[in-house]
């Protein structure tokens, strides 16, 4: 699930069948509306224009629903001859789109375009914010911390040795 910032939206997927619908609900409208299908959601994000990402780690796949709350319009932007592999979460920053997958991160641009990949030496097990344009990949404090920092057109992954005590 995510919520638009001023929290008059969400997108949110609920398992049917033998996969995944994703429904947009909002305040306006106070009921939920069926969008799109998918395999099997890991992530959903909301840009600050109301747009949403959705990882599907089913179909090894991330698509756009371009103006949700209104048409609508699903595009897909990358699959797996993109790198797309077990896609775990999705972040967004002001002009970019972070895709934690299995061992590596892809980095698109704010209308969903491959623009580099960044291979991680680890099990990412998600992508979550940090602080402003970092985000953390890895969650076990007993063991190294990866992280992606973002705050730079040349992003790079960080890690954190764990406490020797």
């Amino acid at each position: 699930m995510a919520v638009l910032n001023d929290g008059t939206a969400l997108v949110y997927a609920v398992t049917e069948g033998d996969g995944e619908a994703i429904y947009v609900w909002t305040a306006s409208s106070g009921n939920g509306r069926f969008v799109t299908s998918a395999v099997s959601v890991s992530g959903i994000g909301i840009s600050r224009s109301g747009d949403a990402i959705v990882t599907d780690r089913g179909a090894n796949e991330v698509f756009a629903i371009w103006d949700p709350m209104g048409g609508a319009v699903r595009k897909l932007l990358v699959d797996a001859k993109d790198g797309v592999s077990e896609p775990v979460g999705v972040t967004m920053s002001v002009n970019r789109i972070y895709i934690a997958n299995a061992s590596s991160v892809l980095v698109l641009d704010s209308i969903g375009r491959l623009l580099k990949a960044h291979p991680c030496n680890c099990a990412i097990s998600g992508n979550y914010p940090f602080r402003d344009s970092v985000f953390r990949l890895t969650d076990d404090p007993q063991r190294t911390t990866f992280l992606l920092d973002g705050s730079s057109p040349d992003e790079r992954i960080l890690f954190v040795p764990p406490s020797r005590q």
